[in-house]
């Protein structure tokens, strides 16, 4: 996904909150989830 985005840490926005979101952490996503608030400390960077 990263080579797909051409970006270091992509994005999940989480709308439904299904996504675990430590395992999207680990794997190097920026996790955004709605009603969950951030769950990581990466900037969302334009």
């Amino acid at each position: 996904m990263k080579e797909l985005s051409g970006r270091e840490h992509p994005v999940i926005v989480d709308g439904r909150n299904v996504v675990d979101p430590d395992a999207f952490i680990r794997a190097g996503f920026v996790y955004k989830g709605i009603g969950r608030g951030d769950k990581n400390s990466h900037p969302v960077r334009r």
